[in-house]
């Protein structure tokens, strides 16, 4: 019901969200307060105007084909929204389940005019024209109707413009729901989505019409913006190419996942093995059985003890036990409570929250608590691990749920009829009729990067071990080869630019982790010995990484001990985080003038958001044409003398992020978009975008020749990072790249 003006006797009401939210840590809502506010000043004086709705209700398929055609013939956008069985969630979510039937389908070509029928076979043609006419398409959140609709056999043709996104380019920060924009960009338009069980094709049609109306208005607030540019060539032009690469997907080697689900299978019950021999039985859970000669035979592992139950006895002749209607003494059975003897059997120690928190209580191990609540997930245990290093079962409950998550998300799990030897793999990664995974890619995080869904292969595991199975699934067919290149070290050669220090962009290009690691052993710990520098490398470089975005030494010891298996004293990291501040002073002085900046301290107007960056108070724009907004991000505390302190707040790190990842990620779709604008037989062979790379599928024989025209376009200066001419560097930035292919993702 928020921002929509209800009637309440003789006032309209337009609720909105208490400032006990927002001070409980959603800063963002502040905007949406003030919105509504607005608003009811607005409806103060103007009163409130609903406009007539055209909305044709399920009219036979004539009346509807005469309908669509009228829209189709005046070149209007088309504006279309799907109800189905599944359907009752905020329209953000995504969930990509295509099978589940389609119950209604809506249109809308010009304002409060809609059409809303039937998904029924009466109307296949109807809607089949609809979608597959040339006219521009609007739809909010295509990644949920886009598939279905697909999977029912319409094709989509034309543009298609995702409303959500759009108004997810102009306001990251704020939820993506269709009602909850509504409320916030039409004015004029009244709560409807409490309707859908009441009157399904009034909400129906009313969905297309409010992202018909939605989406404009946002086309236009993005012109206003001076984001136009930047949101078609960031969003519309890319998602040919994200759909391309869904509809190809990544082949699955069946046979290789079927040895590696086996693989995870038998290191299972090893380590389920060492957790049954390290726990002590009276931390293992226990069964009771009541027939102690029963259970004894079928469970001789057991033993006896002594539990009290209740017996039925009769006070006149003294018998006990089960005594049936037909006993001949007439006087009540009594209940009497006596010790008997049962059978326990010991049952294996189950990895789960209970059994952990056992082992905590019995080793007297301080719990760890977030937000009041005892929380044994895997921060937690690491923080554990952190103050008890030798403790034995925290790291083996590790290695346990990354096996588990391995199995249950990625390779699948082992269901296997061992006197046949019928082995199945069930679960992980949905693998299509055509051998082949099809991840959706979407612009959902609200930096723009991208991210993927059914399945996530931005997050596949990376490292070596068990880890390296995921990739070693993924094999081109024969006479096939996989490729990728990716931008090398992007990150840290924004930071550079951003923070103008041209030392660090020219060392990020050579290799800033070898220079840092090589200058730090010499430095800190007073020698370099071979054999350790490449183990020494990997932690420099994650908190280089991590420095970047003021990661703090606490985390920064939780993430090295999850990729290193090892604790790296707090009193190193500090040092090294000391000693590169030393090296570039600029990354500092950067992040805090853009922190001032944002923040809209009065005393630091002049403050220096960063090289191209333009910022004010709750918001940055990013060079290459992004706004967002940061709220929180200074604390100010007052001193004892009047004057005030600040520390960094909690939206800091996020604020300074932002600009780096953003524009890695605005580089890698201005490539993607060269690459299908000039080169057919590249675009082609595209599968993946992950972050900072391009995966791709060809024959062998072309393979060099496909990557070399693929990394001249991704080398390319980027127009909006101009480089000042002192640097020496050149006119404008440029980002190196590295390839490698072969017929397996793990094997390059």
């Amino acid at each position: 019901m928020r921002g929509y003006v209800q009637p309440w006797r003789t006032f309209n009401i337009l609720p909105s969200v208490h400032p006990s939210y927002i001070l409980r840590g959603n800063p963002h809502f502040a905007s949406v307060l003030i919105r509504d506010l607005q608003a009811g000043v607005e409806l103060a004086e103007n009163g409130m105007q609903h406009p007539q709705t055209s909305y044709a209700l399920d009219p036979g398929p004539p009346a509807a084909q005469a309908w669509v055609d009228e829209a189709i013939d005046q070149g209007k956008t088309i504006s279309f929204d799907i109800e189905t069985v599944d359907k009752r969630r905020d329209e953000d979510e995504l969930d990509l389940r295509s099978n589940n039937p389609i119950k209604r389908i809506s249109f809308a070509y010009e304002p409060w005019k809609a059409l809303s029928i039937p998904a029924t076979k009466a109307y296949s043609q109807v809607i089949a024209s609809a979608l597959a006419s040339d006219n521009p398409k609007i739809v909010w959140n295509m990644a949920f109707d886009c598939p279905r609709l697909e999977a029912a056999g319409y094709t989509i043709n034309g543009t298609v413009y995702d409303g959500m996104i759009a108004w997810h380019v102009l306001h990251s920060d704020l939820p993506k729901s269709l009602g909850f924009v509504a409320s916030m960009l039409l004015r004029d338009q009244k709560r409807w989505k409490h309707l859908g069980r009441q009157s399904p094709a009034y909400y129906n049609a009313a969905d297309s019409d409010v992202a018909l109306r939605i989406t404009q208005k946002c086309w236009q607030l993005l012109s206003e913006a001076g984001m136009w540019r930047m949101y078609t060539e960031q969003v519309v032009d890319c998602e040919p190419v994200y759909q391309h690469m869904h509809k190809k997907g990544m082949r699955v080697d069946q046979e290789r996942r079927k040895d590696h689900a086996m693989t995870l299978h038998k290191k299972l019950s090893e380590l389920d093995d060492q957790i049954q021999d390290l726990v002590p039985a009276e931390l293992k859970p226990h069964k009771l059985y009541k027939q102690k000669d029963k259970a004894e035979k079928k469970f001789p592992d057991g033993h006896v003890v002594m539990v009290k139950a209740e017996i039925k006895r009769c006070p006149d002749c003294g018998k006990e036990g089960k005594l049936n209607k037909k006993h001949p003494c007439e006087s009540p059975l009594e209940t009497v409570i006596q010790e008997v003897e049962a059978w326990e059997v010991p049952q294996p120690f189950v990895v789960s929250w209970q059994g952990i928190q056992r082992w905590q209580d019995h080793h007297k191990h301080k719990v760890i608590k977030r937000q009041g609540k005892r929380t044994t997930d895997e921060t937690a245990l690491r923080a554990l691990m952190l103050k008890h290093p030798k403790d034995p079962l925290y790291p083996l409950v590790l290695d346990v749920r990354e096996v588990q998550k391995l199995a249950g998300t990625y390779i699948g799990k082992v269901e296997a009829d061992w006197e046949t030897n019928d082995i199945k793999v069930v679960g992980g990664l949905p693998v299509l009729k055509d051998g082949r995974v099809h991840p959706t890619i979407t612009n959902n995080p609200d930096t723009l990067r991208t991210s993927m869904v059914n399945p996530n292969l931005q997050q596949i595991p990376h490292g070596g071990g068990l880890q390296s199975l995921v990739k070693d699934m993924f094999v081109a067919p024969k006479g096939m080869t996989l490729w990728e290149i990716d931008y090398s070290g992007i990150e840290a050669v924004l930071v550079g630019y951003f923070a103008r220090s041209p030392q660090l962009i020219r060392l990020a290009k050579m290799g800033v982790h070898d220079y840092v690691n090589a200058h730090a052993l010499y430095q800190l710990d007073k020698a370099i010995p071979e054999s350790d520098f490449p183990k020494q490398r990997f932690v420099r470089k994650r908190l280089v990484h991590g420095h970047h975005y003021r990661m703090g030494p606490h985390r920064a010891q939780e993430v090295l001990l999850k990729e290193l298996n090892r604790v790296v004293p707090l009193k190193d990291i500090k040092a090294f985080f000391k000693f590169y501040d030393e090296l570039f002073p600029e990354i500092s002085q950067w992040q805090q003038g853009l922190c001032m900046k944002v923040d809209g301290a009065e005393t630091e107007t002049e403050a220096d958001p960063g090289l191209g960056i333009t910022a004010g108070a709750g918001w940055v724009r990013n060079p290459s044409g992004m706004i967002h907004r940061y709220f929180q991000v200074l604390r100010w505390i007052r001193i004892a003398d009047g004057t005030w302190s600040w520390t960094f707040g909690p939206a800091a790190k996020a604020l300074i992020a932002f600009n780096p990842q953003h524009a890695a990620a605005a580089i890698g779709k201005r490539a993607i978009r060269d690459v299908a604008k000039e080169d057919p037989e590249a675009l082609e062979s595209l599968r993946l975008f992950i972050h900072d790379s391009l995966v791709g599928e060809c024959p062998v024989r072309d393979v060099e020749d496909i990557m070399a025209r693929v990394s001249a376009i991704m080398t390319r200066p980027v127009p909006w990072l101009p480089l000042p001419e002192e640097w020496n560097m050149g006119t404008h930035l440029s980002i190196e790249v590295e390839g490698k292919y072969g017929r397996s993702w793990a094997d390059m």
